[in-house]
């Protein structure tokens, strides 16, 4: 899913986790995370978990869809203030 010129790719737990150890040296689950791209250091992917995504959803007895755009406002304000 493209999103003003960049990405949003959903992952499962496993590919976050290796993500995560990978970029942040941890090894832990993460339910998102954003690598931005070299050249501007601002832009870049949003990496989500579906699973989590899902249990968040559930959790808050709403859609998958407003987690996703939850998450999107969250990674645009943390980024560009």
């Amino acid at each position: 899913m493209e999103i003003h010129g960049r990405f949003l790719r959903m992952l499962k737990n496993q590919k976050m986790r290796e993500l995560k150890q990978r970029y942040a040296g941890k090894d832990i689950e993460a339910g998102a995370m954003w690598l931005p791209e070299p050249e501007d250091g601002v832009f870049g992917t949003i990496f989500i978990s579906v699973e989590k995504a899902q249990e968040l959803a559930k959790f808050y007895d709403c859609s998958l869809q407003n987690v996703l755009v939850s998450s999107h406002r969250f990674f645009h304000n943390s980024i560009l203030q």
